[in-house]
């Protein structure tokens, strides 16, 4: 959830990671009762995305990498307004989208996963509860001290890459070219345009 080099990231290797494991996967889906019919396929699902080009390669890779082992994934993709008020009205099953500026801060955690933040107050569409996670947003919320955000965040990240409420598969390199004429660039890791505002212009 928060770009690399950010001050409240956990350390690499504390978290869990989930790699592409499909024989795990099935052994897990068996284990939970979705064994394959007579055609292999375990359970059926529908994934929501808009028609942006790379959404559509992203969500066409997943559907060939679930059904190595028995999910049936179809594709929905509608234009963005139409898919978008199907994600904040909870009208999925599992849907595909970029967080991009938002993340500059840990309380993007407050946003997506306090339970007070189910939509339409905030973004946490599959309506994830940890009482656990609740107090330690709260904690994160009113602490002034960096370092001891940190920590905090460093404990909530470690119950959300548990729990894995959401997966985050990807992120984009944001490469930006600039002319020399413009003086004072500094780009963010979250991959918004607010370093414009102190960007200066010279001739």
């Amino acid at each position: 959830m928060l770009p690399s080099g950010h001050w409240a990231l956990a350390p690499a290797g504390l978290l869990p990671q989930y790699n592409y494991d499909p024989a795990k996967a099935r052994t897990l889906l068996d284990a939970a009762g979705y064994k394959p019919d007579s055609k292999g396929i375990r359970l059926h699902l529908t994934l929501k995305t808009s028609t942006d080009d790379t959404t559509r390669l992203l969500a066409a890779v997943v559907q060939e990498q679930v059904h190595d082992v028995g999910i049936d994934l179809a594709l929905q993709q509608n234009e963005f307004a139409t898919f978008y008020a199907d994600v904040t009205h909870g009208a999925f099953q599992i849907y595909s989208l970029r967080w991009l500026g938002v993340n500059e801060d840990p309380d993007i955690y407050r946003y997506a996963y306090a339970t007070r933040s189910f939509p339409p107050k905030g973004a946490n569409r599959g309506h994830f509860s940890n009482p656990r996670v609740d107090e330690l947003i709260a904690q994160g919320e009113g602490e002034p001290d960096q370092e001891k955000r940190r920590t905090i965040y460093i404990e909530l990240q470690k119950i959300i890459a548990d729990e894995e409420p959401t997966v985050n598969l990807w992120h984009i390199d944001n490469t930006i070219v600039y002319s020399r004429r413009l003086k004072n660039i500094h780009p963010t890791a979250a991959g918004n345009y607010e370093f414009l505002r102190e960007a200066q212009f010279t001739h």
